[in-house]
């Protein structure tokens, strides 16, 4: 976790760069079109290429279409939406995708973390193109294709408050699955895992699709 990513500052960043973007704040950006989706092939994903960028960039990104039955690598990101409402957005080829505040935070957290590199991942808000129902259809069914043959499955949980020096937030940040033992190296002391308690409490776990 990183510490300029709380709700509060998370959330402000998202607002800052979306009422600027609506010519509602002291700094003027241009006001941009809304993307529009191509058609995608049978058995097709769109992958967005997220760019680097500092804090307080706006996002920019571009798509790559892949077969869900190729070798391409990229990631693929398992968040809740909450409020769907926009408050921020997305710039590809020029044009603008709309994006909610939760999936905002998100991308801000992953390109902090992405440094200079151009990181390639799958979210379903904007992937998918949500006007589309017939698309929408077709891409929902594929989900479980989509999770299993992406790299690595990127969560982010809704910011639970941790108490981030402890040592069962060390713990479990060092952790690794091993197949000996029946408690797989977690342990069985529960009072020493109550720092973490917050994040298997979140309402994330309640989703159908992890």
């Amino acid at each position: 976790m990183i510490t300029d990513n709380s709700e509060y500052t998370g959330r402000f960043h998202c607002m800052f760069r979306y009422y600027t973007s609506m010519s509602l704040g002291p700094i003027r950006l241009p006001r941009l079109p809304p993307f529009n989706y191509e058609p995608l092939p049978a058995r097709c994903i769109r992958v967005l290429e997220l760019q680097p960028g500092e804090r307080t960039d706006p996002f920019q990104g571009r798509f790559t279409i892949i077969s869900i039955g190729g070798g391409d690598k990229y990631d693929a990101l398992s968040y809740m939406w909450g409020d769907a409402s926009p408050v921020d957005h997305i710039v590809v080829d020029g044009a603008a995708i709309p994006v909610a505040w939760n999936l905002a935070r998100a991308l801000e957290y992953l390109r902090d973390q992405q440094g200079s590199e151009v990181r390639r991942i799958w979210i379903d808000a904007v992937c998918i193109n949500q006007q589309d129902e017939k698309e929408r259809g077709h891409q929902v069914a594929m989900m479980r294709s989509v999770y299993n043959k992406a790299d690595c499955v990127r969560i982010w949980i809704n910011g639970p408050d941790l108490e981030e020096e402890s040592e069962a937030v060390a713990a479990l940040k060092s952790f690794e699955l091993r197949t000996e033992g029946l408690n797989w190296g977690l342990g069985d002391d529960i009072q020493f895992w109550e720092p973490v308690g917050p994040i298997f409490k979140n309402k994330y776990w309640e989703r159908l699709w992890m």
